[in-house]
């Protein structure tokens, strides 16, 4: 452990000095100071005493954390506070860690749970989402920002709000590294000239019961097509969705199709069935623009010949009841792996993108306030996190502050050395 960790001290330092009229004082850390981050602080000696006896003011947990694990309860009150998901809630909505973004799930790994922080995009979201008319055509909703300011986080605030108040779950999460790096890829067999991405759809069957495993055996959502996987493999109408979901799982080669059988059958149904259907989608952007895909003959393979692709899109139409759509749009392009311009949904989605989406509700994603910093601070040194006694003085808190940009991405790269 002690030689990834200085390691990971080495690039955080060097990240830091990079900035001009950086004082070194939060960089001298050595690693035979630095405990466990989920070590409790009543562990050692004096938990008031730092290794080298300076005073060390640990917050108390009202400062930065909220008693209200339940999302429906949130509101403008508890912006700037954490709550913290209980395991079975993390394990159900988020089995295949793909919600969180890698560094945070190594975080949650460390402090041995899984806390977000409620902010305003969240609560602005739920509260759109509350007020919901489901005889209307689903109303669009698209967090925007710039890197790292936390749109997958307020993402998934909004996921746990939808799941813990019974609506149906359509969660998309890391689209862009399904296009960007595919974990297979083969033809499709429904359609010449479309590419299926088998592995990534089964993920996907198996996510979505998951975590709508106790609403799919009340509600009676059954096929109202005839699907033929083959000539000799088909599901009839009134199939149990259920039964197409295992089927996709077992017989990997039919998932892509399996995937855009379910996606229709919610589309289809939500409203005469009296769902609440939510479309979730991190990184709708990837959907719009070119394709690093490759065909047999080498060529370029058009996004909308990719199975995965042409249905999410069909689905983020506003042509149907019963549901509402949150996505969100970064600046990372899954193409060239970064977006030259302006953070804004018009310049991230690109016409083809903007035009299917409009109308939509833009929320914007902005960095800490003076008050979230301050409490993902204190929530830090709680958790030990910061255990370097300059980072948790005044000076030092400034410094963080001002090194990070209040970018909470940049904040927790910067938090990890001390």
């Amino acid at each position: 452990m002690a030689a990834p960790l200085s390691r990971t001290c080495c690039r955080a330092a060097e990240r830091l000095r990079k900035v001009s009229n950086f004082s070194p004082f939060l960089c001298r850390l050595s690693t035979s100071q630095r405990a466990k981050p989920n070590e409790s602080l009543e562990s050692s000696g004096n938990p008031s005493l730092s290794n080298k006896g300076k005073i060390r003011i640990i917050p108390s947990e009202a400062l930065f954390r909220t008693k209200d694990a339940n999302p429906i309860d949130h509101g403008n009150n508890h912006v700037g506070f954490f709550y913290t998901l209980s395991e079975n809630d993390v394990i159900r909505l988020n089995p295949f860690s793909r919600g969180f973004a890698k560094i945070f799930s190594e975080q949650c790994k460390a402090f041995t749970e899984t806390s977000i922080m409620v902010r305003k995009p969240a609560i602005e979201t739920i509260d759109f989402l509350k007020a919901t008319d489901f005889n209307s055509p689903v109303v669009r909703y698209v967090l925007y920002g710039k890197e790292g300011t936390g749109k997958t986080l307020s993402l998934f605030n909004v996921l746990h709000y939808a799941a813990t108040n019974g609506w149906l779950i359509l969660h998309a999460p890391e689209v862009s590294k399904w296009i960007k790096f595919p974990m297979e890829t083969a033809p499709s067999g429904y359609k010449p000239g479309r590419v299926d991405m088998p592995i990534e759809s089964v993920e996907w069957l198996k996510q979505f019961k998951i975590q709508n495993q106790s609403l799919l055996e009340k509600i009676n959502l059954k096929t109202t097509k005839k699907y033929a996987w083959n000539q000799r493999e088909s599901a009839d109408i009134g199939v149990p969705i259920l039964e197409v979901i295992e089927f996709g799982v077992n017989r990997i080669k039919y998932a892509s199709d399996c995937f855009g059988a379910v996606l229709r059958e919610v589309k289809a149904q939500s409203k005469a069935l009296g769902l609440k259907t939510l479309v979730i989608v991190d990184g709708a952007n990837a959907l719009f623009g070119r394709s690093r895909l490759k065909a047999e003959d080498r060529s370029e393979v058009p996004l909308d010949n990719v199975t995965i692709v042409h249905n999410l899109k069909k689905v983020l139409r506003n042509d149907w009841r019963g549901g509402a759509i949150v996505a969100s749009v970064g600046p990372r392009d899954h193409c060239t792996g970064w977006f030259e311009g302006t953070s804004t949904p018009r310049s991230l989605l690109g016409k083809e993108g903007f035009e299917c989406f409009d109308p939509f509700i833009p929320i914007e994603v902005e960095p800490y306030s003076d008050k979230e910093i301050n409490s993902c601070l204190d929530y830090y040194i709680h958790r030990n996190w910061i255990q370097n006694e300059n980072g948790c003085t005044t000076e030092g808190r400034k410094e963080l502050i001002f090194l990070s940009g209040k970018n909470p991405k940049e904040l927790m790269h910067i938090c990890m050395a001390l």
